[in-house]
């Protein structure tokens, strides 16, 4: 492995779009991860001391998927692919960490990936419920005690339409929407 190198607050250790070979071990400092779509950047992450950013690097030709910039003066040590070479055949527990890292960051992915699905799951189907409640003497005659009407609703698979005419003369009505899955 290389000597660590100092990057002062605000120092860019890797650029999102840059095809590179390296990758860094955290010995102190913190820096964040971010990532620039057009003119918004999102915070993906903070990584500390004995942490491994830009892994990828070190097994594929793809542009870094993300920027990583010192928010302290951060101490890390740069890894490369001839390093890592070198590493597994002579030292392969010096390689733990990267291939730890590797490991957990898959694992966040599946969980990610798990509660994408059902927070899409989720919200396919809304319910809406209807109250009919009779105000008048007319209204009790057609329906003596309060009606619930509850529809759910699918997105993209057409479109409930519901209309209620002359019903707020002798019904008082509610119309409340939620998620059948969630507690209320």
């Amino acid at each position: 492995m290389d000597e660590p190198v100092q990057f002062e607050q605000g120092a860019c250790l890797i650029r999102q779009g840059e095809v590179e070979h390296h990758a860094f071990i955290i010995e102190s400092g913190s820096v964040k991860v971010t990532l620039k779509d057009g003119d918004q950047e999102q915070i993906l992450g903070i990584a500390g001391i004995g942490e491994v950013i830009g892994e990828l690097a070190l097994f594929d030709d793809s542009p870094r998927s993300a920027s990583v910039v010192a928010i302290e003066p951060t101490l890390a040590r740069r890894v490369t692919r001839e390093n890592l070479s070198d590493l597994l055949l002579s030292d392969p527990e010096a390689c733990q960490p990267i291939l730890r890292t590797i490991l957990d960051r898959l694992r966040t992915c599946n969980i990610m990936l798990l509660a994408a699905q059902q927070t899409r799951d989720l919200v396919k189907t809304t319910r809406v419920r209807l109250t009919f409640e009779p105000l008048t003497n007319e209204a009790v005659i057609v329906c003596p005690r309060k009606a619930v009407i509850e529809l759910d609703i699918v997105p993209n698979e057409g479109t409930t339409q519901i209309v209620i005419q002359g019903l707020q003369k002798n019904f008082k009505v509610g119309v409340e929407s939620f998620l059948p899955h969630m507690q209320r």
